[in-house]
Parts: C-alpha cells; structure tokens; sequence
C-alpha cells in the first residue's frame, strides 16, 4: 500500500527521519564532506595513485638490484680467492 503525502506534501517516513529535505525537490541540502572529497578525489588519483606505484615498484627494483648486487660480489670474492689459491700455489 503506497503512502499518501500530507497537506505538506511530504510522507510519514520523511517526516519522521532526521534527513533535511528541500521542499522542491526533495534534494539533500550542501553537504561538505560529500562535495570536498568529490573535488579532490581526482587529484589524489592522478598524483598519489601513480606516485605509490612508482614507489613501490622501485623499491621491489631495487631490492631486487641488492640482492644482484650482493650475489656477484660473493661470486666475486669467491673467484678472487680462487685465484689467490692458483697464484700461491
């Protein structure tokens, strides 16, 4: 069964919730939080967004560049002992 609006023109339903309504059209009125975070979210998705992804992909770069690092120095130092052994040998 459909509610019928009062001399008001607003339901049982509307008039017992704490939501303000506009008597035009029924619009919820400004809201800040809404309207700031719609203006800004373009802007930490085109400047913060990419700049955690480069990040995070450098850092995996260069952790990964550490440990080729690391393991050709000790492939290095192992040869150079090699060597020394050859050589005083």
């Amino acid at each position: 069964m459909e509610e019928k609006p009062n001399e008001r023109g607003c339901s049982r339903w509307m008039e017992l919730s704490h939501t303000p309504y506009i008597a035009s059209d029924r619009a919820l009125p400004f809201q800040p939080t809404y309207e700031i975070l719609s203006l800004f979210f373009p802007f930490f998705f085109c400047f913060f967004f990419p700049a955690s992804f480069y990040s995070l992909s450098y850092a995996l770069l260069s952790s990964c560049l550490d440990c080729l690092f690391l393991f050709n120095t000790g492939v290095l130092v192992e040869r150079s002992a090699r060597y020394d052994q050859l050589i005083c040998s």
